[in-house]
Parts: C-alpha cells; sequence; structure tokens
C-alpha cells in the first residue's frame, strides 16, 4: 500500500524545514509530543525516502549518539505539492547541503526554541522568531533578514546577516523589544588587524551603525509595533570565549545594547533568566531579556536540556 502523509506528518516536516536540522531532542521539544511517538513517525517518514536521518557525534562520546533529522529532496517536494513552501526556495535553502556548522545551527536551535517557551513562561508576553535558515523567510535562497550597516564616516556599506531576529511584546506595558541574535562557536577573531569583515569587533560596528542610523525601524512593519532601539544578543559556546567577549565589549564601550551569555548558563536558567552580561560587565548582576516582567522563580528549563551531545 502506498505511504500516505498524514496532518502531523506536515507539522513534522515543516518544523524540520523551518530549523533546518534538528537532533531527534530538539524535535521532540519543538513538537511537544510524546518522543516514542515522534521516533516512530519518524522512522516511517525515513523509510518513505521524505527524511534523512544521521547519527552525530559516534565514537566521541558516551551514551547512544544521538541522530540529526533533515528533509530530504523528496521531503522538500513533498512540502512544495502540498502548497507548504515556495517553488522559488531551492533545495540546498532547505535540506541539510547548505548548513555549514552544524554545532553551530544547533546552538542557534536551542535559543529559537527556548523563545518559543516565553509566553509559557512569563504571562502577557507574546514573542516572534525570524530565523536566519528559515526556507519561510527566503526569497531565492536569501534571507530576508540579511541587512547592511553604514560605516561611521558612510563611506562604505558592511552586509550582514544575523542567527536571528526576535521580539517581545508586552502588552500591559505596551512595548515591544527588539533583539538580534549572534550564536559564537569562537571559530572567528575577536578582533582582527585588517578589521576583518566576520571578525566579532567588525559585527559590533555593523551593529553599532545600524543602530545609530535607526535602520532597524524595518521591524516596525513586521511586529505592527514601535521600536525603540534593540538589544544584539551573543550566545558563546564556552566560557573563555564568553569572557573575551565581554572583554572586547567592554573596551568599545559604550555598548549598552550587546548583551553576552554562554551555552551553559542558557541551558541550566533559559534564555529568560538572569544569565546575560549586559555592556559585557561580567562582574556586576546579570540582566534578564524581560527586564521586569521576568518571572519571581525562573523555572529551570529541565524539557529543554539536551541530552550528552545533542
Amino acid at each position: 500500500m502506498a505511504f500516505r502523509l498524514k496532518r502531523s506528518d506536515f507539522r513534522i516536516m515543516t518544523t524540520i524545514a523551518e530549523y533546518r536540522i534538528l537532533t531527534v531532542r530538539q524535535l521532540v521539544c519543538v513538537l511537544a509530543q510524546n518522543a516514542q511517538s515522534v521516533h516512530r513517525r519518524l522512522r516511517d517518514l525515513q523509510d518513505a525516502g521524505l527524511v534523512l536521518a544521521q547519527q552525530r557525534g559516534h565514537g566521541r562520546r558516551r551514551g547512544r549518539p544521538e541522530k540529526i533529522v533533515s528533509l530530504t529532496v523528496a521531503g522538500v517536494d513533498a512540502l512544495r505539492s502540498a502548497d507548504m513552501l515556495s517553488d522559488d526556495v531551492p533545495d540546498e535553502s532547505v535540506t541539510s547541503k547548505g548548513i555549514h556548522c552544524t554545532q553551530h545551527q544547533l546552538l542557534a536551535n536551542w535559543v529559537q526554541i527556548h523563545v518559543s517557551r516565553i509566553e509559557s513562561v512569563a504571562a502577557g508576553l507574546e514573542t516572534r522568531f525570524l530565523a536566519a535558515e528559515s526556507p519561510f523567510l527566503s526569497a531565492d535562497g536569501s534571507t530576508l533578514i540579511a541587512d547592511s550597516a553604514l560605516a561611521g564616516d558612510g563611506s562604505k556599506e558592511h552586509r550582514f546577516v544575523p542567527d536571528g531576529v526576535f521580539w517581545i511584546h508586552c502588552a500591559e506595558q505596551d512595548r515591544t523589544v527588539l533583539f538580534f541574535l549572534e550564536v559564537d562557536m569562537g571559530t572567528e577573531p575577536l578582533a582582527s588587524p585588517r578589521r576583518n569583515r566576520r571578525d566579532i569587533r567588525q559585527k559590533i560596528l555593523n551593529y553599532q551603525a545600524y543602530f545609530q542610523g535607526k535602520s532597524y525601524k524595518r521591524y516596525e512593519a513586521e511586529c505592527g509595533r514601535p521600536l525603540r532601539g534593540f538589544r544584539t544578543l551573543f550566545v558563546t559556546a564556552g566560557t573563555t570565549r564568553f569572557a573575551g567577549v565581554c572583554q572586547l565589549v567592554r573596551e568599545m564601550a559604550p555598548m549598552d545594547f550587546i548583551w553576552v551569555t554562554e551555552q551553559k548558563q542558557l541551558h541550566e536558567s533559559g534564555v529568560w533568566g538572569p544569565i546575560w552580561a549586559r555592556g559585557g560587565q561580567m562582574e556586576t548582576d546579570r540582566q534578564s531579556i524581560l527586564g521586569s516582567r521576568r518571572p519571581s522563580l525562573y523555572p529551570k528549563p529541565t524539557d529543554l536540556l539536551p541530552t550528552s551531545g545533542s
């Protein structure tokens, strides 16, 4: 009997497409479904040639290696046939083929997943996350959150693509706060002598120019509300890199709109927790991105904590 796609299958497939690659644990977190049922249906989709599942970390960590799932070209075609994906989006903008760094993408995924839980952590808040790798935000393979900023003297335009853009709206205060996400795996220099466009210093300068030029105002059309500035969140992969980025931000002060944390703190306290070094100030009290709306007791995101290797 021919394999027939169910409505729940399309939800699984559009979720995988949105994140491009997901560990199975991440997929279970996003879907908020029973893990066993998700595993069973993934096997069916894999047998049908719509989903690709690959082992991650085999032989390098203790325990059972976790699988990373992505869509195959046939899976992409299935979404197109169901009018769930534009024909203009190329296959490589949906499958795992275009992902350059798996670890980077998976950490960005965790941030997005955490942001999606804010509404359940703090009542009265609304969120929306725009991911750089989402094929639903792309046109001809280019993400719609790609942007540019003019250098301080206006002589040069710097192109940049954040790893994500999201906002939090508080109806009670009638206030919307905009955030840009930068996931830092420590593979790029902090500050290169030649002002490398990919070093962290240049990224910060880009956001400073973007802030001063009020180019961020374009997101008012997306969220439908006025915006007064933004914050750029750097999530680092480790403690040493966290300290290095914080030092750089302090040396470039005033940079209060740059907030820094590390992966471990994110998983322990949630993106909403008091984990952020504002302006790179490591010695002062850490901040919460929810400000006065932060919950009095910080729920630990135990259901989001990755297992070893996830």
